[in-house]
């Protein structure tokens, strides 16, 4: 009896004194009303006080309460998701674009992007082809979301082709930052944000305030500081130490105690932009996918696979197939000097072909010229030296190329809302199939089947010259909780346990792993295989990509200027794959 009333005390002492709550809003919270923080070190504790209603509860009818009580009920077990939410999906704009990217800007009519004014009559002219008018005036609630970033340094350090003593908060994080969630919360898309900083370092109070100064008003902000986890760095290692790559690790925390206060999760590196037309087009595509696998069979018979690539690319696809698909992005940099750091001169032998077949809404098909569109990546405007107006020949990607390109048709259905978004698509590296049954595989029509690159192998399925990582990732929290208990073979959130992960996932997983999303879209043992896929539709291609706006690698001399693609090249010599084989489709149908 004493020891339990000595634990009850050293618990109520625990939870007073030990816990850094930080929080703060410009002037309304919003809707963050849970006040929650997690510990650094080897294993984080998610300490959440208050009952609150949150907005799933009363919108949904989920009970009240701790989240980690919530959790267990979704997350906890293996197996069929219960939780059959639908992903509400952004309303349509019809707004004008201009597909020659050279002169799109965007143009702020007498209201600041930075404001959060539902019911204003006055909307800025934002270039997205589509959004979210999720606003109070139609009865609806907002799309909640959870902007969480990730910074390992407040100052840079030199290293990676960085500036030495650079303000890496002042400078890269906060203007990066304020242009996202501005973006966010601004029309079309009216979300209701919050942000979750997860930082390396203890942020001074001055520092802090330069951050709440900076958000626009009525978006929460919460803070992890100092959150680098301690842990054993080596097999040989006697001493405990910060080990950084970890830090990339501790969102998962969060999120884990986050996940039924908000309907979708934006998690990205402090110098990742990602905005408010990227999180629409992510529904948008989500909710085609959606469609397509509402509409398909249950299960076909295994496609066909092996190294005489003879792999499936068109026909059919099982809810199976299509559930495990998902929205990529690749990330991009803007060329900011090319006779210092030049691109890929040496083009992959196959052709840049930018004309597209457009198929008009009465069935007829039309040839057009189309380019790549630099301004939902990379168009920023008010950001010290960053580009506002970069030229669709800037934009440049050093991940991938043609040669890890495999594309596929996809089935159609006349339930889609979104008139040839995903006939064909380009089926993103990552997935290995040897940690996939054969019932969930998805074939794809390599570029070099037909012997472009004459008698050179197709590479493994994660080869890293090709994988495309991201900077970060977004999901909503119905494919969270369906990777956890149905696609990720060792789960998604915390615990991160024996056999699959040690030392809590310290030990030998770095940085790309966590936060770079690897986990998510690569096999092993440890991975959910996730197969992400990018529209080849010329009015959506240019929505999946992201900037990556430190713009360091193009300096870097660990980057090989063949490897340093311009995005149009990519996009023209992809369309040529598709065309190859559409000619292969005609041809199996001749036979």
């Amino acid at each position: 009896v004493v020891l339990l009333k000595f634990y009850i005390v050293y618990l109520m002492l625990r939870s007073i004194f030990s816990y850094d709550i930080s929080i703060s809003s410009s002037a309304h919270l919003g809707f963050l009303r849970e006040r929650t923080m997690a510990e650094g070190g080897i294993n984080p504790i998610i300490f959440h006080t208050g009952s609150a209603s949150s907005f799933l509860s009363s919108s949904f009818g989920l009970p009240n309460g701790n989240p980690e009580k919530l959790i267990s009920g979704l997350v906890g077990d293996k197996g069929e998701s219960k939780d059959k939410r639908k992903i509400r999906v952004p309303a349509l704009h019809n707004q004008n674009h201009n597909h020659d990217g050279s002169n799109q800007s965007i143009k702020d009519e007498k209201s600041s992007p930075h404001s959060n004014q539902r019911g204003n009559e006055v909307h800025p002219e934002f270039l997205l082809n589509t959004g979210n008018s999720n606003s109070s005036s139609d009865g609806d609630q907002p799309l909640r979301v959870l902007h969480l970033v990730t910074a390992l340094a407040e100052y840079n350090s030199g290293r990676r082709s960085t500036i030495t003593g650079q303000d890496r908060l002042r400078e890269v994080m906060i203007p990066i930052l304020v242009d996202s969630v501005s973006s966010m919360i601004s029309p079309p898309c009216n979300y209701e944000v919050d942000v979750y900083l997860v930082l390396g370092w203890k942020l001074k109070p001055e520092r802090r305030r330069l951050i709440e100064d900076a958000l626009p008003e009525g978006v929460g902000l919460e803070i992890w500081d100092d959150a680098t986890p301690l842990g054993y760095d080596a097999n040989e290692s006697v001493t405990i130490q910060h080990v950084t790559r970890g830090l990339a690790r501790q969102h998962r925390f969060v999120i884990k105690d986050k996940i039924n206060h908000y309907d979708f999760f934006s998690v990205f590196e402090d110098d990742m932009r990602n905005t408010g037309g990227h999180i629409s087009h992510f529904l948008e595509v989500t909710a085609e996918l959606n469609r397509l696998k509402d509409a398909a069979p249950d299960t076909l018979p295994p496609e066909p696979r092996g190294d005489d690539l003879n792999e499936n690319f068109y026909g059919p696809l099982s809810k199976l197939q299509l559930g495990r698909m998902i929205p990529g992005f690749i990330r991009v940099e803007v060329l900011l000097d090319e006779s210092k750091y030049p691109s890929q001169k040496n083009l992959d032998p196959i052709p840049v072909d930018l004309e597209f077949d457009i198929k008009d809404e009465d069935g007829t098909i039309k040839k057009q010229q189309r380019t790549f569109d630099p301004i939902p990546c990379c168009g920023v405007s008010n950001v010290k030296g960053l580009p506002e107006h970069p030229a669709r020949d800037q934009i440049m990607l050093w991940e991938t190329s043609v040669f890890g390109a495999n594309v596929r048709q996809l089935p159609t259905t006349n339930i889609t809302s979104k008139s040839g978004m995903l006939d064909w698509v380009l089926l993103q590296t990552g997935p290995k199939t040897f940690h996939m049954s054969a019932e969930q595989f998805v074939g794809g029509y390599w570029a070099g089947r037909d012997g472009a690159y004459g008698n050179a192998p197709k590479l493994g399925e994660a080869h890293p010259r090709y994988i495309a990582q991201q900077g970060g990732w977004m999901a909503t929290h119905e494919q969270l909780i369906d990777m956890h208990r149905n696609q990720c073979t060792q789960g998604f959130f915390p615990p991160f346990d024996k056999p699959a992960f040690n030392e809590d996932g310290l030990f030998f997983e770095n940085v790309e792993f966590w936060s770079g999303a690897f986990q998510i879209f690569v096999g092993f043992g440890k991975g959910c295989n996730m197969q992400r896929v990018i529209s080849m539709h010329p009015d959506h291609f240019s929505k999946h990509f992201l900037y990556h706006t430190a713009n360091n690698k193009q300096a870097s001399g660990q980057i090989k200027n063949e490897r340093k693609v311009k995005a149009e090249n990519f996009f023209g010599q992809v369309n040529s794959v598709v065309k190859a084989a559409k000619r292969k489709i005609d041809e199996n149908k001749g036979e």
